[in-house]
């Protein structure tokens, strides 16, 4: 029962070998059907997945209860690493950006899916709310820098009427300054680099794991450089090669204004993330009070 349910939450979170559907789906979907498959999805699976490993280790007495525990969570643990693998590789041979970030997508949930797996011994270790923590700062951080990157793109292929490709994004920076800013900041943050908050959230979700699994850690940390190659491949297009005026309309201000959102929270969680922090920190102690143990919670 409960490896069903981990497969029903793992396609949710597009977990390889379950993933087929999320490149094409992104592909082909509407601006706003991707967007919220992107984000709001995503991070809800992901709650769920924190909610049920962290119930499960709580069941740990005796040792056959404690074999079966540990057998989910290394289970958990290893579909991450080969999510998170297989989607950073495969982002390397996309030429259709909206592929590119469902790839990229695919690699962030496989972070955060073997970090989920080391739930269940963290209880043992009397620590399940620093890796929920940990795990729910990447989760903010990453729903600003996913949006703010589908949002821009699917923006571009509603004005250029067709999939949009690494070549349409050449020279943008001289057409269209401030659109390839932010999409620079998201693609920043999504590769952990400064100054946005993707960099501080790869911090704290490996720190995190480092006292549970050192080696998926470790695992996690190469991806996460192999990855950056893709993000900085577009940058270098959009600011480094020359390219026809793609002669875009005025974005509309509701727009405008989710973008201003999306680089005010990637900003925030980067140069002052103490507030997102302290919401992490009351969460996971909120999930592991609803799991069954620790003091009640209060703000």
């Amino acid at each position: 029962g409960v490896f069903g349910l981990l497969i029903g939450i793992g396609f949710k979170l597009s977990a390889v070998p379950i993933h087929f559907w999320c490149p094409d789906v992104f592909e082909g979907a509407s601006i706003e059907i991707t967007t919220f498959l992107s984000v709001a999805s995503k991070a809800g699976a992901i709650a769920l997945l924190v909610r049920i490993m962290m119930t499960l280790g709580h069941f740990s007495a005796g040792e056959d209860a404690s074999r079966v525990l540990v057998g989910i969570g290394s289970f958990v643990g290893l579909v991450g690493v080969v999510t998170a693998t297989w989607g950073n590789l495969a982002a390397y041979f996309q030429t259709n950006v909206k592929r590119l970030l469902a790839y990229s997508s695919i690699a962030h949930a496989g972070y955060m899916i073997m970090l989920a797996g080391l739930l269940t011994a963290a209880m043992d270790r009397a620590q399940p709310t620093a890796v929920a923590y940990a795990l729910l700062f990447y989760l903010i951080v990453y729903a600003f820098m996913n949006m703010g990157a589908f949002a821009i793109v699917l923006f571009l292929e509603s004005r250029l009427q067709r999939p949009v490709v690494l070549d349409d994004l050449n020279g943008l920076a001289r057409w269209e300054p401030g659109l390839a800013a932010i999409l620079s900041l998201c693609l920043l943050s999504l590769a952990g680099l400064p100054p946005a908050g993707g960099l501080l959230a790869k911090f704290f979700l490996f720190g995190a794991g480092l006292k549970g699994a050192g080696v998926v850690v470790a695992t996690g940390v190469v991806g996460s450089l192999l990855g950056v190659y893709y993000y900085l491949n577009p940058i270098g297009r959009m600011y480094m090669r020359e390219g026809d005026d793609p002669r875009l309309p005025s974005t509309p201000w509701a727009f405008n204004l989710a973008l201003v959102v999306v680089v005010l929270g990637l900003l925030t969680c980067g140069l002052y993330p103490q507030p997102m922090l302290d919401w992490a920190a009351f969460a996971g102690q909120a999930l592991e009070q609803a799991a069954g143990a620790g003091p009640a919670v209060t703000r």
